[in-house]
């Protein structure tokens, strides 16, 4: 029991000799050890489709201030990085000059937006310094990129192909036009070349659209069927838009008391 105390004792000694100064603030009086800081780890960011190259700053630090300049060289790992370098991002200087009695750097990393994709693709970094040590932990850093896309009602224009009908007022591979609509989060589904729509030329589903993709529907007016086929009746219904490929799922359509129909359209 006396060994055990005596060996504790000495290490809280220890600790307390190195970790106070004269104000009693806790300092740390090893070497300037180098490493990512906050997040240390990993980051996730987007680029925006259509947009411009973006910067994003990868931030690395030292335990204790460097006495004088010292280089530190960002490194990637291709093998463990998806994103290709020139192609998803350029770094135009990975060497950074950490002056003489600071603690942090950056360096800074331009963004492509070009091919980036929903599902994102990665960047492993690592710190390397020809005159600092390196930290035993924080060593590696994973930039995370992908991309993102505003909702704009003007992309939604165009041509549509019927991929999904369970409503059946169309074939698989029919042609649906689409426009935008008069308020900026609305797309308007035409009814022009529903063959069951006898107002076809003047009706449409609205679709409102919410900042997250979702949307309501309801028509401009009722879709004028045939008597057989069940005379005016108001379409309604919820769904979803891909803000990036343009395509745009419903579901639930209805119309009239014929409900839970499923309609799916992609963009051409």
């Amino acid at each position: 029991m006396k060994k055990l105390f005596s060996i504790f004792t000495i290490l809280s000694l220890t600790f307390f000799i190195n970790s106070c100064g004269k104000s009693d603030e806790l300092t740390f009086n090893g070497d300037s050890l180098l490493l990512f800081t906050a997040p240390q780890n990993s980051d996730n960011t987007t680029v925006i489709k259509g947009g411009a190259n973006t910067t994003y700053n990868v931030k690395f630090g030292v335990l204790k201030q460097v006495a004088s300049d010292s280089d530190v060289t960002l490194v990637v790992d291709n093998t463990k990085s998806t994103a290709k370098e020139g192609i998803d991002y350029t770094i135009a200087s990975k060497t950074v000059t950490l002056k003489a009695g600071t603690s942090t750097g950056i360096i800074p990393i331009t963004l492509l937006p070009g091919n980036a994709i929903l599902a994102g693709k990665s960047i492993v970094f690592s710190l390397v310094s020809n005159s600092l040590k390196n930290a035993g932990f924080n060593q590696n850093f994973t930039l995370n990129v992908a991309l993102a896309c505003p909702f704009v009602n003007t992309n939604f224009s165009g041509n549509y192909k019927v991929v999904t009908d369970t409503w059946q007022d169309y074939a698989i591979g029919d042609i649906v036009p689409v426009t935008a609509g008069t308020a900026a989060n609305q797309v308007f589904v035409r009814a022009t070349n529903d063959p069951y729509v006898l107002n076809g030329a003047s009706a449409y589903m609205i679709l409102t659209v919410a900042a997250d993709g979702t949307f309501t529907v309801v028509s401009n007016t009722n879709f004028v069927y045939s008597a057989a086929n069940g005379g005016p009746l108001a379409v309604t219904g919820s769904g979803t838009v891909d803000k990036c490929s343009g395509d745009i799922t419903i579901n639930p359509l209805n119309y009239g008391n014929n409900k839970n129909f499923v309609f799916v359209l992609k963009k051409q």
